[in-house]
């Protein structure tokens, strides 16, 4: 893929977890708390998904993400093991969020869910230029 392209690629990604975060805490604000966890999800799938594209490898599916970042990035020691057990965890509590009717989630559970996915953000848009300079040279 081209420089232009991948780095593009990444922003675009970074831009949707912003967007999906952001929407998120507005839920979270107005008390639905089973909708922010699929959000927040959301935004760590997007900042994951930057942050393989930064060092040109991609995911298909939801697991997949899991298992790439897992093996290319914590595994490898680029990044530390807690961010992919943010995203393992957050992948659990959407797909429990999204197809478990009458799902409940305290707003303890869903404030640390959230905090945990602001601080994937901003790993992600830290490492994601620092691994697009080493990638692209």
């Amino acid at each position: 893929m081209e420089e232009s392209s991948l780095k593009e690629l990444v922003h675009k990604e970074l831009d949707a977890a912003r967007e999906r975060l952001d929407a998120a805490e507005l839920l979270f604000k107005d008390g639905k708390l089973v909708d922010t966890v699929n959000r927040a999800y959301y935004s760590v799938f997007h900042a994951g998904k930057a942050l393989l594209h930064s060092i040109g490898r991609d995911a298909k599916t939801h697991p997949g993400l899991i298992s790439e970042i897992g093996f290319h990035l914590v595994e490898k020691g680029l990044i530390e093991k807690r961010y992919g057990t943010i995203l393992r965890r957050l992948f659990e509590s959407r797909e429990t969020s999204d197809y478990v009717v009458g799902a409940v989630f305290s707003e303890e559970e869903v404030k640390k869910m959230l905090s945990d996915a602001k601080s994937f953000l901003r790993l992600a848009e830290k490492k994601s230029e620092e691994y697009l300079k080493k990638y692209l040279k």
